[in-house]
């Protein structure tokens, strides 16, 4: 028997493929190095397709376990994507603390926060659904999530020049203060002088 004979065994290299496809994606869309778990759920797949090809343990019950390996890797991976980038947006909210940033200032800021709060919230309940389904709703997370980033990525370049006008507003009212100060002073002493 071949390996495509095998029912589901072109599934579980299409599986296998993708959460690669994924992996590879996330490297190079963030710059990350390899998330373990996802990886680790590969290794996994590999082993079972490998028992396959060694003639080793029933290959239906192999490709079983391939597929389930490496859809875990997807799930493990948009978990962790949505985890790294609520961490992302923790660190531009945390940058621009300063800054009261509205949808005037960044069209959308509003819905931006709502979701990554959805998010948030999504990754740390507990899940009443199946895997299957819970991974459907993660990815959707991980879709928004992307979209945002792009624009909160975008916006820093505008914001930093905003809080570059700010401190210079606020350097020239502290010079204006203590110019005041000092002729207020001035004043005082010509008149004490008298």
């Amino acid at each position: 028997m071949s390996f495509e004979d095998i029912p589901g065994a072109l599934d579980a290299v299409k599986a296998f493929e993708e959460a690669e496809a994924a992996l590879k994606d996330f490297e190079h869309r963030y710059h990350r190095d390899l998330l373990v778990p996802a990886v680790n759920q590969l290794r996994y797949a590999g082993k079972h397709l490998t028992r396959i090809i060694a003639a080793i343990g029933d290959p239906g019950e192999e490709v079983r376990d391939a597929v389930k390996h490496c859809k875990r890797s997807m799930y493990d991976l948009h978990e962790l994507e949505v985890i790294f980038l609520a961490e992302v947006f923790e660190r531009f909210q945390s940058d621009y603390a300063l800054i009261v940033i509205s949808d005037e200032i960044l069209p959308g800021y509003n819905q931006i926060v709502q979701n990554f709060d959805e998010a948030i919230d999504f990754i740390g309940a507990i899940q009443d659904s199946s895997r299957e389904d819970y991974y459907q709703k993660c990815a959707v997370h991980v879709k928004t999530l992307r979209a945002s980033y792009k624009t909160v990525k975008a916006a820093r370049h505008p914001l930093n020049a905003l809080m570059l006008q700010e401190r210079k507003k606020a350097k020239q009212s502290q010079l204006m203060f203590i110019g005041t100060v000092a002729a207020v002073c001035s004043a005082i002493f010509a008149l004490l002088a008298i």
